[in-house]
């Protein structure tokens, strides 16, 4: 199991808010779960947000009113006979925190503070920060509404929160009738920890190191034939690749509880992962100057281990790393891995 603090340090590296990982103290032995640690981090994100004024933007109001300001509704004002009353339908815009992302974080907030088993004095947090939260409304959450956001240089710590809220509405489901939730355990979705692992990946070297460019570049298939077969060719890419003037190494992640296959009592590597890193490897084969490597990457469920061995004039390593160590061990072998 991956403690919380190492789940928060794959988490930030993933979403690329490094900047944030300082938001949370996550070595404090109180936050046990994944849900104590997501309260944790809405409850000091709010307060940040509090502190230096929450986010606002222009939102049209409609009102009847005495007062001529903004613009004069004419056709609701004449229907409803307003002008003789001395008075008219009139459209502002004014300035509100009652905006989509600011909605999303408090419905969100609301909904984690109704989570079983949550920490008590979190719960008693967030509905603190919750009752600061006054003129938002509460909104349905849907998968759309987090694809709706729109942030800017000048707003963008709330991407961090908003991937919070994401991950807590994917994974909170009601758990009875009275409005209880319950989170599962996302870390349990392989599917989901793969994509965490990928990113992860990819944004630590970019971050850590300086000797290779970081990309996930479109592979050429180098099929010829008739164009529409040609269509039919799945795109590919790669999750992570490293270049350097003379050396490139096609990095595939895999997040699998088990990183070994077994048949007939012989234990190996699984075969599919390898077929396709060596489709990878024959696709990126482009000039003989550069020296090109593969590297199959794992998260370790017992011990690490390194394999290494030559295919058609490619280095290729079978390497795990085990992301229940310190952030600084974990460190420390990602960059060992491509030397």
């Amino acid at each position: 199991m991956i403690p919380i603090q190492n789940l928060y340090y794959l988490l930030c590296y993933a979403w690329n808010r490094l900047d944030e990982a300082e938001l949370v103290n996550v070595g404090r032995e109180d936050i046990l779960t994944p849900q104590d640690l997501f309260a944790k981090v809405l409850i000091a994100g709010a307060n940040r947000l509090l502190k230096k004024g929450l986010d606002r933007s222009y939102l049209e109001q409609v009102e009847e009113t005495a007062s001529l300001r903004g613009k004069i509704d004419f056709s609701n004002s004449l229907s409803k006979l307003l002008f003789e009353q001395a008075k008219a339908v009139v459209i502002t815009d004014e300035l509100s925190p009652n905006i989509l992302h600011n909605q999303i974080l408090k419905t969100t907030i609301v909904m984690l503070s109704k989570t079983e088993s949550l920490d008590r004095q979190l719960r008693h947090e967030l509905t603190k920060v919750n009752l600061q939260l006054g003129g938002i409304d509460l909104i349905k959450l849907t998968s759309g509404c987090f694809g709706r956001v729109q942030l800017h240089k000048n707003n963008s710590f709330y991407s961090f929160l908003m991937n919070i809220c994401e991950i807590i509405y994917q994974y909170l489901v009601p758990d009875t009738s009275d409005g209880i939730y319950r989170m599962r355990d996302f870390t349990r979705d392989e599917k989901k920890m793969q994509y965490v692992f990928q990113e992860f990946t990819k944004n630590f070297y970019r971050l850590n190191q300086s000797e290779f460019r970081v990309s996930s570049p479109r592979l050429d298939w180098g099929a010829t034939g008739d164009l529409g077969a040609l269509n039919m060719l799945p795109n590919m890419y790669t999750d992570v690749t490293l270049e350097s003037a003379t050396r490139k190494i096609i990095l595939d992640t895999k997040y699998y509880k088990q990183a070994f296959q077994v048949r007939f009592d012989k234990v190996s590597f699984h075969s599919h992962n390898l077929y396709q890193l060596n489709a990878y490897l024959d696709a990126a084969r482009v000039a003989d100057e550069i020296q090109l490597d593969g590297i199959l990457l794992y998260p370790a469920n017992t011990e690490e281990f390194t394999y290494d061995f030559s295919l058609r004039g490619s280095n290729v390593k079978i390497v795990s790393v085990d992301l229940r160590k310190t952030p600084q061990e974990i460190h420390q072998r990602m960059l060992e891995i491509i030397r």
